[in-house]
């Protein structure tokens, strides 16, 4: 990314050829790569969609506001990509492949487990979670998560705290629509 800044085809430099314009020690450019990279990288994990989508020269976004900004993303990374060759494909890139033959096959692939755990993910990007649904057609699928709920922790109160914010409630005369207390489930 650092180099494509410079050398790259100008439609995939975009914005960035005036923003390093005047970078005599190449720090802005250092920078901005730095973050660019970042960026595909989250895009692989939350958004390959996108990425597949530039390689086959089409533009996700729907919103006209930031259809400048991702062409020139998108060209950069198309890119990227032709640089690497189909000898090293992108991490999107192989999630999509490996997602697809599993939904495609009719048998488990040799060397897929019957069983599959997952523990302690505090949050899972839905790249994984396709994989593992995939996978599910063969597998049995365990995820061991760290928050068993929805609710927001401060949010729960013991029996003993909910009664008296109730009392309080009822003190205040408040409407009954005000006075609900998440207790959750006595184990949090």
């Amino acid at each position: 990314v650092f180099r494509l800044l410079r050398e790259g085809p100008r439609e995939a430099r975009g914005p960035a050829v005036a923003y390093i314009k005047d970078d005599p020690d190449q720090r802005k450019r250092f920078q901005l790569a730095t973050r660019l990279a970042e960026r595909f990288d989250e895009y692989q994990l939350y958004r390959p969609d996108f990425l597949l989508a530039w390689e086959r020269g089409e533009q996700p976004i729907e919103d006209p506001a930031h259809l400048g900004t991702a062409a020139w993303q998108a060209a950069l990374w198309r890119t990227l990509v032709s640089e690497s060759g189909d000898t090293q494909p992108h991490l999107a890139r192989r999630f999509a492949t490996l997602t697809r033959s599993l939904r495609d096959s009719e048998t488990a692939p040799r060397g897929l487990p019957r069983r599959l755990s997952v523990f302690g993910a505090a949050s899972l990007p839905p790249i994984f979670l396709d994989l593992l649904v995939a996978a599910a057609r063969f597998a049995s699928v365990s995820l061991y998560v760290v928050s068993p709920t929805r609710e927001y922790w401060s949010d729960i109160r013991t029996p003993r705290e909910a009664a008296k914010q109730l009392d309080m409630f009822r003190e205040k005369r408040l409407a009954d629509e005000y006075a609900h207390v998440e207790g959750g489930n006595p184990l949090l």
